[in-house]
């Protein structure tokens, strides 16, 4: 088709990703109908959605199991969590125990069918411990130092709130606020918040280093607070209904559609196979975009000196080229 018949054309990608959201939607309200009969075998069938989903989208080697524990070096282990993506190559020996080895866990996700707002903070523990105990695979750039795996979510079919009046987005955000502002570092971050018929919270950094600025440009930065020596602004990244035109009569991104480009992104670091479709999610606007809220953060507070040597003599790179560039400022 060429180019000109394609405007306002509803991308086919999109389509097949909006099919997941109504399908999901779909589960929630089969498996709420009996969730007061049986809540144990609810919380299965949400969790079973989730693996479904991520099997149809990860290529085949990754395998995704549910209910297990992390096991650690140190022979202590996680508490349970719901669905968890194994590296392609576990041992086959391994995969019906529900101990999974720390270094063949690349992403482990808690699972609610309906969102209440203490699921965040218990999820967010959850993920500052796994990522803490994990072996750290490499340090030495922002994004090592940034982003600890095994990549970590809170995913949920809906939430409760509701009623007419209801700020369903401002409850998840009051929820989310604690985190930001204790004192977890941002590397132990739990990655995402995702509620399918709702939104997606995102975690995203900005590394800055204003002497590299022309003069007018690190002066205005300075001047709304960004640190003289360097910062790095660490964001919970959602949907903003403020951020559109309310004439343009957009729908907001898909949740689904933003797990699975912010997931395979984050899978695609370490597999360069994967990296043409995180790109192509990328590139088709998949992931949404919006603002968030956030904290920055000293130099000195999050990276090694090794980085910080780096970075008072060589910028971050930026632009559409440096995307796989772990010296990449936006991340």
């Amino acid at each position: 088709m060429p180019a000109d018949d394609a405007v306002g054309q509803v991308h086919e990608l999109e389509q097949f990703l909006r099919q997941d959201q109504a399908g999901m939607a779909d589960e929630y309200d089969r498996i709420f109908a009996r969730a007061t009969e049986d809540p144990g075998t609810a919380g299965d069938e949400g969790e079973e959605n989730w693996a479904s989903l991520l099997r149809q989208w990860l290529p085949i080697g990754y395998t995704v199991v549910t209910k297990g524990r992390v096991l650690f070096t140190d022979k202590t282990a996680s508490p349970q969590v719901d669905v968890v993506v194994l590296r392609p190559g576990y041992p086959p020996r391994l995969l019906d125990k529900k101990l999974y080895l720390s270094s063949g866990v690349l992403a482990a996700f808690e699972c609610k069918t309906t969102l209440k707002s203490e699921h965040i903070g218990k999820a967010a523990t959850t993920a500052a411990l796994i990522k803490s105990r994990s072996n750290r695979r490499s340090t030495g750039t922002p994004r090592d130092e940034l982003k600890t795996a095994p990549y970590y979510g809170l995913l949920t079919h809906s939430h409760p709130w509701k009623s007419p009046g209801s700020t369903p987005r401002d409850n998840v955000d009051s929820a989310i606020t604690p985190l930001v502002l204790g004192d977890t570092p941002p590397s132990e971050w739990i990655d995402i918040v995702c509620v399918a018929d709702l939104g997606a919270w995102t975690s995203r950094y900005h590394v800055e280093c204003p002497k590299f600025y022309d003069p007018t440009t690190r002066d205005l930065r300075v001047s709304v607070g960004v640190n003289p020596d360097g910062q790095v602004s660490v964001h919970y990244i959602r949907y903003r209904e403020d951020m559109f035109d309310p004439g343009a009569n957009m729908e907001p991104p898909n949740p689904i559609a933003i797990l699975l480009d912010s997931l395979i992104e984050n899978l695609a670091w370490e597999n360069l196979d994967l990296r043409p479709t995180a790109d192509y999610f990328r590139l088709t606007g998949m992931g949404g975009s919006g603002a968030g809220l956030g904290r920055a953060y000293a130099f000195d507070q999050v990276f090694s000196a090794t980085v910080r040597q780096r970075l008072d003599v060589i910028p971050p790179s930026m632009g559409p080229q440096s995307f796989w560039d772990p010296w990449q400022m936006f991340n």
